[in-house]
């Protein structure tokens, strides 16, 4: 993981109630810029063999499209949100199952690896899908 990459909290900005927003930092490194560069090769070889003849892609992954991390999986609470089930670090009874946890993300859309890790999580612990009330107060 490149730490080009970061989520902090903005020293000049506050929302509505006055805690700081979140300040994202984003820069490519070398290996960000071959993989796109290879992947863009990969659309250009694709597209001129199917006949496309014009094809402009958009944002490379950069625009939004498909946000994660922030809530960082790791072994301890000094490096991370939430451990490798989802469970909180600071809220025992609180679950963070999703793209959140991930650190960055690969090239493509990581929705089996959330359900994976989601059902493995439900699986850790028979309390989470219990239908008794009380089980379900972690």
């Amino acid at each position: 993981m490149s730490n080009l990459k970061s989520v902090t909290l903005s020293p000049d900005h506050v929302d509505k109630y006055g805690l700081p927003v979140p300040l994202v930092s984003l820069s490519l490194n070398d290996q960000d810029q071959r993989t796109i560069n290879f992947g863009l090769a990969k659309v250009d070889e694709i597209s001129t063999k199917s006949g496309i003849q014009s094809l402009d892609p958009i944002g490379y992954g950069l625009n939004g499209n498909h946000p994660l991390g922030g809530l960082r999986m790791s072994n301890s609470p000094e490096t991370g949100v939430v451990d490798s089930f989802g469970r909180s670090y600071d809220f025992k009874n609180l679950y963070i199952l999703g793209g959140g946890m991930f650190c960055s993300t690969g090239s493509f859309n990581p929705t089996l690896t959330i359900a994976a890790l989601t059902l493995r999580t439900l699986k850790s612990d028979a309390r989470l899908w219990t239908a008794d009330t009380e089980a379900s107060h972690v």
